[in-house]
């Protein structure tokens, strides 16, 4: 292999699952406060939304209850370039009324259950946490997204919409009761619940990635500054352990920037590649 390019941050070496999404968390409440102060109106609306939820029988086309906390997941949008916008859109006008009752519209319900659902990719939520196993010593990584949350003000799962405490979505974070609530994730359920507890001996990179890396060719990276998905500062670490790694640190992009400009990306890497 001549060189490589990398175009959405770099994973940690060093610290486990949980220190991971104790990150992922802090970022995420960052970009909420940024979304809510471009659109002020929004959180209230989140907040209205959830609160129906807990308290009504909302169905999505596929059949299935919406709750509150499935449709909080719907935040990785956050973590998106043009999450913000979309957010913004979805939540313009929720409910109308029928008989009087105030309920969810039926394109919004639509349009929320093409977002929380797996069915176009169940294995991307089935072995999502189990790319952390053993990384950083934690063998087990144990629901750890589920775990951490309950230690992040306003990401708890029974965080209440109706008070004055922080209330959030929640991002790129895998729960145990999504293979109990989407169809599409029900089949893989004993499957995910083993792997969650399985213990990796070490790292799915291999016993020793950091003298791996010390070999690799000359190699360029796309790192972004505000990356709810692989935060910024264990990307910077992980680049200090290859042998000649250029990167390009930018917040022109969020973490899904190779669909916006993927052609501007990797010359902005080919050019780091080539200019030495």
């Amino acid at each position: 292999m001549e060189h490589a390019y990398l175009t959405g941050g770099l994973p940690v070496l060093d610290r486990g699952a949980d220190d991971l999404y104790r990150a992922t968390f802090d970022k995420l409440e960052v970009r909420h406060e940024r979304f809510y102060r471009e659109y002020p109106w929004a959180q209230q609306r989140i907040r209205e939304v959830c609160a129906h939820l807990d308290q009504s029988d909302e169905r999505l086309p596929t059949g299935e209850r919406l709750s509150s906390r499935r449709l909080r997941t719907i935040g990785i949008e956050l973590g998106r370039g043009e999450g913000f916008h979309a957010l913004a859109y979805l939540f313009e006008e929720p409910f109308h009324r029928v008989g009087g009752e105030k309920v969810l519209r039926t394109d919004f319900l639509a349009d929320v259950g093409s977002r929380v659902s797996f069915a176009g990719g169940p294995l991307y939520a089935a072995i999502h946490e189990s790319i952390y196993g053993g990384v950083g010593a934690q063998a087990v990584t144990g629901w750890s997204a589920h775990r951490i949350r309950e230690e992040m003000p306003g990401f708890e799962e029974a965080a209440d919409p109706r008070s004055a405490e922080p209330f959030y979505l929640t991002g790129e974070h895998i729960f145990p009761w999504q293979f109990e609530e989407d169809p599409a994730l029900v089949p893989l359920r004993d499957a995910a619940f083993d792997l969650a507890q399985h213990p990796f001996g070490s790292s799915l990179y291999g016993s020793d990635p950091a003298t791996a890396l010390a070999q690799a060719p000359v190699s360029a990276a796309a790192v972004y500054l505000d990356d709810i998905f692989v935060p910024f500062e264990f990307s910077m670490d992980t680049a200090t352990t290859y042998c000649d790694l250029r990167t390009w640190v930018t917040n022109a992009h969020q973490h899904d920037g190779i669909r916006h400009d993927g052609a501007g990306i990797f010359e902005q890497l080919r050019n780091l590649v080539e200019s030495h």
